[in-house]
């Protein structure tokens, strides 16, 4: 037969992934923004069609 867990437990594991999740998500959030700023400079001009490749990769 297979182990027996307390709700509370499932419960409290669902929570800690939900904002294990969001946090996740925030941090990517902050990435792309970065990225994006780097790819939008002037200096990186040479830069920005092989940046906006990489981000259009990850955050598709």
């Amino acid at each position: 037969m297979g182990n027996k867990v307390e709700m509370t437990e499932v419960v409290s594991f669902s929570d800690e992934l939900k904002s294990a999740a969001s946090s996740l998500k925030s941090q990517l959030d902050a990435i792309k923004k970065s990225a994006n700023q780097i790819a939008e400079m002037d200096s990186f001009t040479g830069l920005q069609q092989m940046l906006r490749k990489i981000i259009s990769k990850i955050f598709i």
